[in-house]
């Protein structure tokens, strides 16, 4: 079976003389992909390259990161500004999630009639939210939240929102 990966973040530029670096993560589990020794995966070329966790500091939105191989400022060059990927791994998440990766692309159901399509997933201070593109070409922000969200079946790649008049 292939690995599936997601997006977990992205190397910004180099921190200290340690060869640690600023990491801008958009993941939902910092403490699960960025925990040291976990492995992470940087893409190169139709490859994923493994690169091994070995420290971790800061806050959510401030990651300092250090990888196993890279203990100088000048051995990150080659991975700055490169996007890091986690094994799409489901026993991270709770019984009825989905990583968000999983929303993208989707069919929009509601009322029984198709309304759309899952565009992108962007992220506010309030929370996450679906980016949907109606069949009227209008795009419409949805709250990735149990409110309004029936189901997503990911074996028909369907998501079937609440029917909430209004939503979309």
């Amino acid at each position: 079976m292939k690995n599936e990966y997601n997006r977990v973040g992205k190397i910004l530029k180099s921190h200290g003389i340690k060869g640690e670096c600023k990491v801008d993560s958009n993941s939902r589990f910092i403490d699960i992909r960025f925990k040291v020794g976990n492995t992470l995966y940087i893409k190169d070329k139709e490859d994923y390259k493994p690169i091994i966790v070995r420290s971790k500091r800061g806050t959510n939105d401030k990651l300092i990161i250090g990888f196993e191989g890279f203990d100088t400022p000048e051995s990150l060059y080659p991975i700055l500004h490169k996007t890091l990927y986690g094994l799409k791994d489901k026993s991270i998440l709770k019984e009825g999630d989905h990583f968000y990766s999983s929303y993208k692309g989707a069919k929009v159901v509601q009322f029984e009639k198709e309304v759309g399509v899952v565009k992108d997933i962007v992220s506010y201070p309030q929370g996450d939210y679906l980016t949907i593109n109606t069949l009227n070409n209008e795009e419409r922000l949805v709250p990735i939240r149990d409110e309004f969200i029936e189901e997503l079946n990911e074996d028909e790649n369907t998501l079937y929102l609440k029917e909430i008049e209004g939503l979309i």
